[in-house]
């Protein structure tokens, strides 16, 4: 999942704000899905 470059189609990509970088872009779309997790884990 993580490298330098990725080829996708454009309808997978999220616009961001002008102004965030890419690893600020990158923490939210993970971040969320791990704190989902760890919720889902955590009401087992």
């Amino acid at each position: 999942m993580y490298s330098e470059y990725r080829c996708l189609p454009a309808s997978s990509c999220l616009e961001m704000n002008e102004g965030t970088s890419p690893e600020q872009a990158a923490s939210c779309f993970v971040n969320p899905l791990t704190a989902l997790g760890m919720v889902r884990n955590y009401e087992k």
